[in-house]
């Protein structure tokens, strides 16, 4: 039957995006939009131009919808019909119109990656909002990657025809999407309700270790087998994930702005997807990599940098620090005159680290660069969690292009060795930005003698930054 999936996306203090994607049957021309609110209930009426992926017998199509004329820090339930068939409720956050000091409305972020559906068939995820305080539903979730697992299980045959593996593909997405979708159901689709949502990818939105290829993926040994997963695998993350741009200039790269430049009430968060557009030498487009640098040289106060892979990290094959384009970003992020806080997941465990720089420009105070990892949602089988600490220098590598003087020492203030995803509720004090970490266990964690540990916070106490 026809499936439909609504996922917010952030827009500003006073709108919000809704994500449409139905599969298994052409969508009609108009959706009927209901929002509520504390303030009251509003119906909306749009005119749809759709996109579509694939002409077999099963494809997708999606468009987004903008709703306008909304209250800054307001919780709406959005639902949306097309042709007589309702999806929702969504719960989509508006953004504060400026970073708040008041600790009972912080900017409230989720952080998360890596979610295999097939190791959460009961659904834990969704439950996350009923584990999480009410003042935690989020503003935005960032994901920041492997949502989606399209090369597992291993070993099973993918198909070398467009038609074949664009199904193949798809339904890997309809069966993660699809679970806890229904109303009143829990599950990864009920989790993309909750909250606005921002999406990167990393390897295994197209195959393991993407762009190389790999041994027990023969779709991948030629380069057409390559660039028939790429190809698809890029359509489909357009209709459930996020439809980047095409161009010379930016393309991956976004911003999610809360407040006016200049005032102390403005914090910029920008998301930077260095898998999408990675190539053998380099990991990031080069017009996104270039604006990132262009921002963190002109920060005027504390700023968030969100990524697919740590920074801390060992150099080896696949991380960051084996591509050329790494060091540029290392001596970015030296020449910052403000502290930077860094998301990102991938690596199949939890941490949270940080390294003090010395200013380039001769700044008495160094620079701190904080790195928080949320990784997995749900992990992988037969995958073993990562319970290293962060790489001790940094940067990593041979030769960085671009930094100047020594390397600097890591210090790990956590590890966390089990399924989770990371709240951060942010608040502004003076010229500083306050944060406060949790991680939190979405399922009950057996331990010894038949006890379990509870649903709920991981940490015995919260992680406190100050960003400067």
């Amino acid at each position: 039957g026809v499936r439909m999936w609504i996922v917010p996306r952030p827009r500003g203090a006073r709108a919000v995006a809704l994500r449409l994607t139905v599969t298994n049957a052409p969508p009609p021309p108009a959706a009927h939009v209901l929002l509520r609110s504390a303030q009251g209930a509003r119906e909306l009426d749009f005119a749809v131009t759709w996109e579509r992926v694939g002409d077999g017998p099963l494809a997708a199509w999606w468009t987004t919808l903008l709703v306008e004329d909304l209250e800054p820090d307001e919780r709406y339930q959005i639902w949306a019909e097309l042709g007589g068939r309702r999806v929702g409720p969504a719960m989509a956050r508006t953004l504060p119109d400026e970073l708040p000091s008041d600790p009972s409305r912080p900017l409230s972020l989720l952080l998360g990656s890596c979610f295999s559906y097939r190791s959460d068939k009961q659904g834990a995820v969704g439950d996350l909002p009923g584990i999480l305080p009410f003042a935690r539903a989020p503003h935005v979730k960032l994901l920041c990657g492997d949502q989606v697992y399209l090369d597992y299980p291993v070993g099973q045959p993918q198909p070398n025809k467009d038609d074949a593996l664009r199904e193949l593909f798809l339904r890997k997405y309809q069966e993660t999407w699809d679970q806890g979708a229904g109303p009143g159901d829990r599950g990864f689709g009920s989790f993309l309700r909750w909250g606005s949502t921002v999406f990167v990818s990393d390897d295994h939105e197209f195959w393991n270790e993407y762009p190389m290829k790999q041994l027990q993926l023969s779709g991948t040994w030629s380069r057409d087998g390559r660039e028939r997963r790429r190809r698809i695998s890029r359509e489909l993350f357009r209709a459930f994930q996020e439809a980047y741009g095409r161009g010379d200039g930016t393309r991956t790269l976004r911003t999610i702005e809360v407040g006016e430049p200049g005032t102390s009430g403005h914090l910029e968060i920008k998301v930077l997807d260095g898998r999408y557009f990675r190539t053998r030498a380099r990991a990031f487009w080069p017009a996104d990599l270039e604006a990132v640098r262009d921002w963190l040289g002109a920060l005027s106060r504390p700023g968030v940098l969100v990524l697919n892979q740590p920074i801390f990290a060992r150099a080896k094959p696949g991380v960051l620090p084996q591509f050329e384009d790494y060091g540029a970003l290392c001596g970015a992020l030296q020449r910052a005159r403000h502290d930077v806080l860094v998301l990102a997941g991938d690596i199949h465990g939890g941490r949270l680290a940080r390294v003090e720089l010395t200013r380039s420009h001769g700044a008495p105070a160094p620079t701190t660069i904080h790195e928080l990892i949320a990784s997995p949602m749900a992990l992988t089988r037969p995958s073993a969690y990562a319970k290293a600490p962060a790489h001790g220098t940094f940067p990593a590598g041979k030769v960085v292009t671009g930094w100047r003087g020594q390397r600097a020492a890591v210090t790990t203030q956590a590890i966390v060795a089990e399924d989770h995803v990371a709240s951060l509720e942010l608040l502004r004090k003076g010229d500083a930005v306050h944060v406060t970490i949790d991680f939190w266990r979405p399922r009950g964690l057996p331990v010894k003698n038949g006890a379990r540990r509870p649903p709920g916070p991981i940490l015995r106490q919260s992680a406190r930054l100050v960003l400067r």
